[in-house]
């Protein structure tokens, strides 16, 4: 019965988060936005939204509040994302990351570092470092997310033609029934997401698997099928620079849901309540990151068979060996 439940609200979120994504569409394309940053903003905020409720939902909702399953949801759909990519990197035929290799994406990939390497150095040293409320680590995780946001909008180009084919396709939509959708999308993403919380709970405490392994594969899976089915989307229609920004976004918006999960999390820092594993997955996912990053730089080529590079090869390793580490010190 419990998987049963798990996968009802799993699926809730897959359906509705691509619904959700459609209105978010609709929406930015009526901006005067490029396609790297409506996928870095907008679009990633909106995919990432399932990740944020669960997690908030884990320190907020619970009984006995669990830190680990919202790090881990949060840690482990970095992973997935770069996963992603992997697979449109396949599906390009290798080709992708010299197509992606932009100064913009570059300086993304350098953030999400960033902020990932200041997570991971607090819940090693676990300092406790409290400041209205909220730790310090959040503090120095937001301040860095909002000087990106202004920084990247500042360095905006025009808006795609795919954005502008899309946008006269939807030039007739009802912008009230565009909201309307939008937000019934979000409120049943909440519910769902709010339940896939205490589902994730409940698995971790019925089997041998801890918090940050439940975190980690079975949520991180679930809360990032949107960002696989928009992603793919915008591959579809040509929008390649719209799908990475989404995927890259989502990923940096990730980073910033600890900010969000420390404010509901009554009991301290909520990194510093972490455990050893939720670390490692903390270090994988900027290990995939910096590996990607060092791999925009230098453009590496097609590899195995011409089919896909090596940097999606050695991403794929790095994600599958981590979650076979993850559950055996589970």
């Amino acid at each position: 019965m419990l998987w049963i439940q798990f996968f009802i609200a799993a699926g809730l979120i897959v359906f509705f988060g691509r619904k959700l994504s459609l209105f978010g569409d609709i929406i930015s394309e009526k901006t005067p936005l490029s396609g790297s940053v409506i996928g870095f903003s907008l679009l990633a905020i909106i995919t990432s939204f399932p990740e944020l409720i669960t997690s908030i939902g884990a320190v907020a909702t619970l009984k006995i509040p669990a830190p680990d399953l919202a790090l881990g949801n949060i840690f482990g759909s970095i992973m997935c994302n770069l996963f992603i990519l992997v697979l449109i990197d396949a599906y390009f035929a290798g080709s992708l990351l010299k197509t992606i290799a932009t100064k913009q994406n570059s300086i993304i990939l350098i953030l999400t570092i960033l902020m990932s390497v200041i997570a991971m150095v607090f819940m090693f040293i676990k300092p406790g470092l409290i400041l209205f409320n909220v730790g310090a680590d959040s503090w120095l995780i937001l301040a860095i997310y909002i000087i990106s946001l202004k920084y990247l909008y500042s360095r905006e180009d025009k808006k795609p033609d795919i954005c502008k084919e899309i946008e006269k396709k939807y030039e007739h939509t009802s912008l009230g029934k565009v909201f309307f959708g939008f937000v019934f999308s979000a409120a049943v993403i909440l519910c769902a997401g709010l339940w896939l919380s205490h589902i994730g709970d409940s698995i971790a405490r019925e089997t041998t698997m801890s918090h940050t392994f439940v975190g980690i594969l079975f949520l991180a899976i679930s809360t990032s099928l949107p960002e696989l089915t928009v992603s793919f989307t915008a591959v579809r229609l040509g929008a390649i620079e719209m799908s990475v920004g989404n995927l890259l976004g989502s990923n940096i918006f990730n980073v910033l849901i600890i900010v969000f999960a420390d404010i509901f999390f009554k009991k301290g820092d909520v990194l510093s309540a972490s455990s050893t594993s939720t670390l490692v997955a903390c270090f994988l996912g900027l290990l995939m990151n910096l590996v990607l990053l060092i791999s925009l730089v230098h453009k590496t080529k097609p590899v195995y068979k011409k089919r896909i590079s090596l940097t999606s090869i050695v991403l794929a390793i790095i994600y599958l060996t981590g979650m076979i580490f993850l559950y055996k010190i589970r």
